[in-house]
């Protein structure tokens, strides 16, 4: 069955879509794609559009209609994570460069962060590298703060449902 015809069967309620908003959405898959990019902003993507619109949607309206269109084409998945259950690790993919103040070197750090499932708290931290010495003990001043946060703020029964 086509998804133009399932959307007849569930959505038999709703009134034909403008033609303003057909255009629009021709637009939806390479919006999709744009924003992955790093730097790529709804903004941007709408400066986009609305210059070869200019009669089309504002600002408001075109990130309305966008976030509609993710809830049917982007379907998210719910988790439901347990108090003080797991701890999410990761590197981020960018580094961070600083500069050394004496020498003005340019230094690459790497950033470790994790989190909390249930409560979201988060902890960061630069590093030199991603070395499974170095990796162990990013883990080890992650779990001793979260530690010291958990005993800090007491923790509820409920569980806490995160969208990923």
């Amino acid at each position: 069955m086509a998804l133009e015809e399932l959307h007849k069967l569930f959505r038999s309620d709703q009134k034909p879509k403008s033609q303003q908003l057909l255009t629009l959405e021709k637009y939806f898959p390479y919006f999709d794609k744009e924003l992955r990019k790093t730097g790529v902003t709804k903004q941007l993507l709408w400066q986009e559009y609305y210059a070869k619109h200019p009669d089309g949607f504002k600002l408001s309206q075109f990130r309305y209609w966008y976030n509609e269109w993710t809830k049917e084409v982007l379907p998210v998945m719910h988790f439901t994570h347990k108090a003080g259950d797991k701890l999410f690790i990761d590197f981020t993919g960018k580094k961070l460069v600083i500069v050394d103040r004496h020498t003005g070197e340019l230094q690459d750090l790497e950033v470790f962060e994790c989190v909390l499932g249930s409560s979201q708290y988060t902890y960061v931290e630069a590093c030199a590298s991603q070395k499974k010495e170095d990796f162990i003990q990013y883990v080890e001043n992650s779990s001793a703060t979260v530690s010291l946060q958990l005993v800090a703020t007491p923790l509820s029964k409920t569980k806490v449902t995160t969208k990923i």
